[in-house]
């Protein structure tokens, strides 16, 4: 139970990490595409505040891990799977969401590109145990 306890303090940090290092020190090409686009894209997504919205994603699942963190001192027996699916949840939402602050002309297809991937993501992790629940009955 330790080492899942360092790896949920890893990732919290990590999110904390990024989180911060784009949010405050302004380092946008951690952001995924970011430096790929053209000046006058990046000057829109900064006026109207997306990768300041993308750090404070980060920081915000970052401090939902860390609320969620305690249940791993109790007897609850799903812990890992309740922080993992808040992140993913959360962090997929997120993406969802922030999709309103895109570049008018892509706002629609990263609208889509999103929720699909979400759909697909929760599809496969909720889909994956229907084989072996058919084979065991």
């Amino acid at each position: 139970m330790g080492i899942l306890i360092g790896i949920q303090l890893f990732v919290i940090a990590l999110f904390l990490l990024l989180g911060w290092a784009i949010r405050v020190k302004k380092m946008y090409g951690l952001i995924s595409g970011f430096s790929d686009r053209r000046e006058e894209e990046k000057e829109y997504l900064i006026k109207n505040g997306y990768p300041q919205k993308i750090g404070s994603l980060l920081i915000l699942t970052a401090a939902g891990m860390l609320f969620l963190l305690p249940l791993a001192f109790t007897s609850f027996t799903y812990t890992m799977e309740v922080q993992f699916g808040f992140m993913m949840i959360f962090l997929m939402g997120g993406m969802i969401y922030l999709s309103r602050y895109e570049v008018p002309g892509k706002r629609k297809r990263s609208y889509w590109t999103s929720s699909l991937l979400m759909l697909v993501v929760f599809g496969m992790i909720g889909g994956s145990p229907l084989p072996a629940i058919k084979k065991m009955s």
